[in-house]
């Protein structure tokens, strides 16, 4: 009889130690649960303002000089307002450009206005063999010379303006061409041609060399 008492307690107490284990166990799993809905426990929390929630990593590459990549990357491909003794910002080289918009404002008034002069002097010496209008076809000088031969008010008017025009379009072209400028290319753009020394079992010198 005592035997079976002790053995019923036992089988009791090993039951109340097993339902509190569940209990424990469903509570921890409800908290969880819990704590994942709310963005906690078990998913990455929302970064706080102002800062960035993915890492940046940071690698040096030979292409861009030895400057991190994520510096040499991040800003504009040209600067053209840099001058001549500025800091040069890091990632960036120097290089020296032909002028564009001047080659492009002077080249397309002028390219325009000489073709009129050409039409103009083809289709007059065609249609009036006695009228000489072979001055157009000299470019910027011509119009004026014509505007001093013609007698036609309408016509020495057009020849001057057309003269002006070719003028100042062709000192634009040739400006642009003739006095380039330096900007700040970045590194890791363009093809970048430099003199390397080169040495040999039979002596040394300086190759053309290049990088990408």
């Amino acid at each position: 009889m005592i035997a079976a008492g002790k053995k019923k307690a036992f089988f009791r107490h090993t039951l109340a130690n097993l339902a509190r284990a569940v209990l424990v166990l469903s509570c921890i799993g409800a908290a969880s649960r819990t704590a994942r809905a709310e963005g906690g426990v078990g998913q990455p929390s929302p970064a706080p303002a102002g800062t960035m929630s993915n890492p940046i990593i940071v690698q040096l590459h030979p292409e861009t000089g030895g400057i991190p990549t994520t510096v040499a990357l991040s800003g504009p491909r040209i600067l053209d307002d840099w001058e001549e003794g500025q800091p040069i910002p890091n990632g960036y080289h120097t290089e020296t450009r032909v002028r564009r918009g001047l080659i492009i404002g002077g080249a397309v008034p002028f390219g325009v206005f000489y073709v009129f002069s050409l039409m103009a002097a083809s289709i007059s010496q065609d249609t009036d063999e006695r009228k000489s209008t072979s001055a157009l076809f000299l470019p910027a000088v011509g119009p004026f010379i014509q505007a001093a031969q013609t007698d036609s008010s309408t016509g020495t008017f057009f020849c001057v303006l057309d003269g002006i025009v070719q003028t100042g379009g062709l000192a634009m072209l040739i400006s642009g061409i003739a006095s380039p400028k330096t900007v700040l290319v970045r590194n890791d753009l363009g093809f970048k041609m430099e003199l390397r020394p080169i040495a040999t079992n039979t002596g040394m010198g300086l190759g053309l060399g290049g990088s990408f």
